[in-house]
């Protein structure tokens, strides 16, 4: 089972000890070992290209955003001039391929926790690690990783990524660089993923609960502080809309009523957020801002306001 190294170790003791980063050990060692599965991932030799995607890459290779992000999430561009039971073949011996290939650089992947939907157009794993340190209560003890077949809709960039605890250190890791979804097209998904699951959201049928996407705000708020590459700005305003009807899509059958009207359910959304019923959002957003964030922490009121002002930018964009 994969671990870090005891020079590792001492390195994180060392900079904890002395001051050096306001995070837990645990975070660090396992923002080491995301780390390593992308190092590993990078590697990887195959027909297909990997993109990174998701918060993970907002913190770890655009650094906008200063929070712990534990799961790995990258996109695959669809093989050309392939359908049907060709195309969920090649999907099903990729996924393989990619487990295998953590497997060989020291990940203990269970079978059960390697999962498939879509026709394999989307898989999930769990890569597990041994500790070194007490357990972070806010972390889970396992690595997900998470792929989507889909096209970038904007350029992708070619970006470094290194560890918290080298950049803590002051240590020049063995580079490497991964072709990365822009901010701009990260900060839509995020949009899109909180306004459909806020807007549908209801206790009493088990979905995810305001805290699962607490995040998606203060994400959206720190990737708007500085400007995006030149043009996007203006491309986001399309790219949210083929992303909303790409969702009403996808998840039609889970969620009808978004896929009936998105732009309705999207408004309601927004009223949740502005006017937070019981404080709930605000509270799970301040657990989240007190265990995960390391860096500036604007309050709820700052970064919802932030959120919703590109939000609603967008959906008056989107509705003409």
């Amino acid at each position: 089972m994969k671990e870090i190294s005891a020079y590792e170790r001492d390195l994180i003791l060392a900079v904890t000890g002395e001051g050096r980063s306001p995070l837990p050990a645990g975070v660090l060692e396992k923002d080491l070992v995301v780390t390593a599965v992308l190092r590993s991932l990078a590697r990887f030799q195959g027909n297909t290209q990997l993109v990174f995607c998701g918060g993970t890459c907002l913190a770890k290779a655009h650094r906008r955003v200063q929070r712990m992000s534990e799961d790995v999430d990258f996109k695959i561009r669809p093989s050309p001039g392939t359908s049907g039971s060709a195309r969920r073949k090649g999907r099903g011996e990729l996924r393989q391929a990619l487990t295998e290939h953590l497997r060989k650089d020291g990940f203990s992947i269970p079978p059960e926790t390697v999962k498939s939907r879509a026709a394999n157009a989307k898989v999930s794993l769990q890569a597990e690690y041994a500790s070194r340190f007490s357990p972070v209560a806010s972390l889970r003890p396992e690595i997900q990783v998470q792929w989507v077949e889909a096209m970038p809709r904007l350029p992708v960039e070619t970006l470094e990524v290194r560890s918290l605890l080298a950049e803590a250190a002051g240590l020049e890791e063995s580079r490497f660089t991964w072709s990365c979804v822009s901010v701009a097209e990260t900060t839509v998904e995020k949009v899109v993923a909180l306004l459909r699951r806020l807007g549908s959201h209801s206790p009493a049928d088990g979905r995810s609960t305001p805290g699962e996407f607490i995040r998606h705000i203060y994400d959206v708020a720190m990737s708007a502080q500085k400007p995006w590459k030149t043009g996007q700005a203006e491309e986001s305003r399309k790219v949210f809309w083929e992303a909303t009807q790409a969702d009403a899509q996808e998840f039609g059958s889970r969620y009808p009523e978004f896929a009936a009207d998105p732009a309705r359910k999207m408004q309601h959304a927004l009223s949740l957020l502005k006017t937070d019923p019981g404080g709930v959002m605000e509270k799970a957003y301040d657990r989240f801002a007190a265990d995960m964030v390391f860096g500036e922490k604007p309050s709820y009121a700052e970064a919802r306001k932030a959120f919703c002002e590109i939000a609603e930018d967008w959906l008056a964009t989107s509705n003409g």
